[in-house]
């Protein structure tokens, strides 16, 4: 028997006589631990054993005997491996044996003592230094494979995901800020991670997939906290990507779905390469397979003397084929600054399955670029910062109650545009015509011309400060907003009103995205809460449609009925009819 402690050390007990066989200190308060056997010959030597102790006769020693060797055999055979989590939140792995078989047994029969074991720790994973692992909490062994060979009348069953855990042996871990993990027992990788809670949600991003816009199965999430979160809807797993000192703020996504930015209150913007190959990975049939997903920052953006609170990424998909894609950033200090996304920088720092790589600052894979270009834009703190869909204007929000228009090739000031009451929370370019929306905290939306900046509409509704807005549509003829309200609200921008109120959140909604289809967008907010939402107007539509045909159908039914005297059959069609009082 293996026990752990809060007193940072592990001891191993000899069941017969209740003695301690080991102390191995492992310096770290230990929360769950478990021993898993991965040598299958053992245990059929011991099932042998068990078997030779129930003859009948006893052999030629008798059944005494065999009994004493069937203890014998389990000692001398201590040897297996032992799984550890604790304070330090890695999971950590020793291959234990005896020292001496002889030996053993002897000094177990002596009463015992505390070096009868060796102990080996396996390499655990390494963590950088700016991540700070959550510690664990409880740790559950799961084998199922045992499960599977004992009962052979279990049939196999590729459909589902859940299946694939069917085969394997895996850990589960919770951490003490409501995550749960599954970990490998052997390479001690993390499989697949659920998290329980997502505190209060600052920003939400869809995150494209350009082969298949139907298909688009995962979210870029920014809490307060200083993880990066990206969150698969099809089985709720989420990855998690530590870097940041502070709690991040703002975030952007790539139009080909390889790249997220990031800005945090520690004054700084992360680039994140995500491996468009990780959900074919996902699918891989081969259970013993560790982790291939290389997705890892590879840009650290140092320059701002305050949050970067605003961050946004080149919107052209033909850009990042060219290497002429970039981003900007935007801060608590009132400037914005540009930056180059040239993918040939940094290829060779974007690691390979079981690799990394090093640039030559210092950090694991990271590089540090300069800015390419840098200007003072407002007189406040700018809120949001949005590129056009040809790449060639960038908009800032601040809260100076202006939004300005810049050039994205020299920074130029191109408009401004003024009118609101107070701070502007965030912008948003019309995908079909030359028009721009802004939201404010003075509970409007506004849409702007593009021509001479003025004014064309003001949607008013919300009781509160409106946080995002998104077009909803291909076309720029549906705009989808949310306010601190907790309201998701649907406007028709020819006319102005409001078509649809949807009580989305107890609290303030911070995080708008639609998807790239628009037949799905998603909300976050202070709730803590990320709600998923599709749009049902085509099948609502349809139904309809069919619900009028067949009360067309049931009224010529009606008809002939009482046509042909059968006053029983169109009594029950009028029923079905719901006519009152009379039968036509």
């Amino acid at each position: 028997m293996v026990t752990g402690s809060r007193d940072k050390v592990i001891n191993f007990w000899e069941l017969r006589r209740n003695t301690l066989m080991k102390t191995l200190p492992v310096y770290e308060e230990i929360e769950g631990l478990c021993i898993v056997h991965g040598n299958e010959d053992d245990n059929n030597n011991n099932k042998k054993e068990e078997e030779e102790e129930d003859d009948g006769d006893g052999g030629k020693n008798g059944k005494g005997k065999d009994k004493k060797r069937k203890h014998s055999v389990v000692i001398e055979d201590a040897k297996g491996t032992l799984i550890v989590i604790g304070s330090k939140g890695i999971a950590r792995s020793w291959n234990y044996e005896a020292k001496d078989h002889m030996e053993l047994s002897a000094k177990s029969r002596q009463g015992g003592r505390d070096d009868l074991l060796r102990c080996t720790e396996n390499s655990s994973k390494q963590i950088s230094k700016s991540q700070v692992p959550s510690p664990y909490t409880s740790l559950i062994y799961v084998n199922n494979s045992l499960k599977k060979k004992k009962n052979t009348n279990i049939e196999d069953n590729n459909d589902d995901d859940c299946d694939n855990y069917l085969n394997k042996e895996f850990l589960i871990c919770a951490t003490a800020d409501h995550n749960i993990s599954f970990i490998d027992p052997y390479n001690l990788e993390t499989n697949r991670r659920i998290v329980g809670y997502f505190d209060e949600v600052n920003t939400v991003k869809y995150i494209p997939n350009p082969t298949n816009q139907i298909s688009q199965n995962k979210i870029a999430i920014a809490t307060n906290s200083e993880q990066l979160k990206i969150l698969k809807i099809n089985d709720f797993s989420c990855d998690i990507y530590e870097g940041h000192q502070g709690t991040i703020i703002s975030l952007d996504v790539s139009p080909n779905g390889k790249y997220i930015i990031t800005g945090s209150k520690d004054r700084t913007a992360r680039v994140w390469y995500i491996d468009d190959q990780e959900d074919e990975n996902d699918k891989d049939d081969d259970d013993d397979a560790p982790s291939k997903t290389p997705s890892k920052c590879v840009l650290l953006c140092v320059g701002h003397t305050s949050s970067v609170t605003a961050c946004a990424l080149s919107q052209k998909l033909k850009s990042y084929e060219t290497n002429d894609s970039f981003f900007f950033t935007g801060s608590g200090d009132k400037t914005i600054k540009k930056w180059k996304l040239d993918e040939r920088k940094f290829n060779n720092l974007i690691p390979a399955a079981g690799g990394g790589a090093t640039s030559a600052d210092g950090l694991d894979g990271v590089l540090k670029p300069h800015a390419v270009g840098n200007i003072r834009a407002h007189e406040k703190d700018i809120n949001h910062l949005c590129v056009a869909p040809n790449d060639t204007m960038v908009v800032s929000a601040s809260q100076d109650k202006t939004a300005r228009i810049w050039s994205v090739s020299d920074l130029s000031l191109i408009g401004t545009l003024k009118g609101h009451k107070r701070g502007i929370m965030q912008t948003c370019f019309s995908p079909a015509n030359k028009s721009i929306a802004t939201a404010s905290g003075d509970r409007t939306i506004k849409i702007w011309s593009l021509k001479d900046y003025t004014c064309l509409n003001t949607l008013q509704g919300h009781s509160g400060s409106v946080c995002q807005i998104s077009y909803l549509n291909a076309y720029g003829l549906q705009l989808v907003s949310t306010g601190s309200d907790g309201l998701l609200k649907i406007w028709t921008i020819k006319t102005g009103e409001c078509e649809n109120t949807y009580d989305a959140h107890d609290d303030k909604v911070w995080g708008l995205s639609v998807s790239q289809d628009h037949q799905t967008l998603v909300t976050g907010g202070a709730d803590s809460l990320v709600k998923v939402w599709k749009d049902v107007t085509t099948a609502k539509e349809e139904a309809l449609i069919l619900e009028s045909e067949s009360r067309i159908l049931k009224e010529q039914d009606l008809m002939y009925s009482l046509h042909s005297k059968d006053y029983t059959q169109a009594i029950e069609l009028a029923f079905d009819l719901d006519h009152s009082y009379k039968l036509w």
